[in-house]
């Protein structure tokens, strides 16, 4: 599958958490920020454990991997779309993917994201298990 890139304007960095969130659930970027409000770490990122709670509150379930991303795109039905928080030695990050389509941030330029495809680890992964049956 060839994948296409789509840019989020937002107003912070690192808030990939956010802009994920915001595209899984159809649900405004702001709106997400003032719901997480309380729980943003001075960096902008948010607790990966804080995340997966929410995301199970929302009918999701996470599912432990550790998968590259790049297999994890060959093997998951991508059509309804998919949150996956991703790791290298350096840093955090999660993504939506939905269809071909993969958003990220404005601070992400698209070498970027096709080298997090190939050197990341996938930490966990999150769908609607409704899409599966």
């Amino acid at each position: 599958m060839k994948f296409k890139f789509v840019t989020v304007n937002t107003e912070y960095h690192n808030d990939c958490w956010a802009i994920a969130l915001s595209k899984a659930l159809d649900v405004d970027y702001k709106e997400i920020r003032k719901q997480f409000k309380h729980m943003i770490d001075t960096d902008n990122s948010v607790e990966s454990g804080i995340i997966k709670g929410y995301l199970k509150q929302k009918g999701y379930t996470v599912i432990p991997s550790t998968n590259s991303l790049k297999n994890a795109l060959r093997l998951f039905n991508l059509t309804n779309g998919i949150l996956f928080a991703i790791e290298n030695e350096d840093e955090k990050h999660i993504v939506y993917i939905k269809g071909n389509k993969i958003y990220e941030g404005d601070t992400c330029t698209e070498d970027m994201m096709w080298w997090y495809i190939e050197r990341y680890k996938l930490m966990w992964l999150a769908i609607k298990m409704e899409d599966y049956e």
